[in-house]
């Protein structure tokens, strides 16, 4: 599949194969933008004030949620990395989050897949940064470049 949003077709695929009625895809979707709004509530410093106004703002309530179902999945590949930065530096937790946030960064638009250099950039510059070596760097950004090439 060529298409930019290549993990939210991975992710339909069983439940259109399966027959599952459309509504599934809503169900799917609200799973993913749930898990990012309790990312956002749970591992973010901001107020209660804050939240609230995140939590109810356009693009995370209606555009990415509704319209463009698969920026969830980025959205949610973002605050895994970001909320995987406040983390202990050893700690599994932190690397779970992690690497499981780089394939969702990727496969989810081309949107997200715009802002890696920025986000290796901050990642490398990063104190509590496991990547110190180049060749770490590189087995980050080769699904960005494998995606982009195809």
């Amino acid at each position: 599949m060529r298409s930019p949003h290549f993990l939210w077709y991975f992710l339909l695929k069983p439940f259109a194969t399966n027959g599952f009625p459309f509504y599934s895809q809503k169900i799917l979707n609200w799973i993913i933008t749930s898990a990012a709004t309790a990312l956002i509530i749970f591992q973010s410093p901001f107020s209660i004030l804050a939240l609230v106004a995140i939590c109810s703002s356009w693009f995370l309530s209606f555009e990415y949620s509704v319209v463009a179902r698969n920026y969830g999945i980025g959205l949610l590949g973002l605050f895994l990395l970001l909320g995987s930065w406040s983390l202990p530096k050893n700690s599994l937790k932190r690397r779970i989050q992690y690497f499981t946030a780089w394939p969702l960064l990727c496969f989810s638009s081309v949107h997200f897949l715009s802002w890696i250099p920025g986000l290796l950039f901050l990642e490398f510059t990063n104190e509590k940064s496991n990547l110190k070596t180049k060749k770490q760097l590189l087995c980050l950004i080769w699904p960005a470049f494998l995606f982009t090439l195809s």
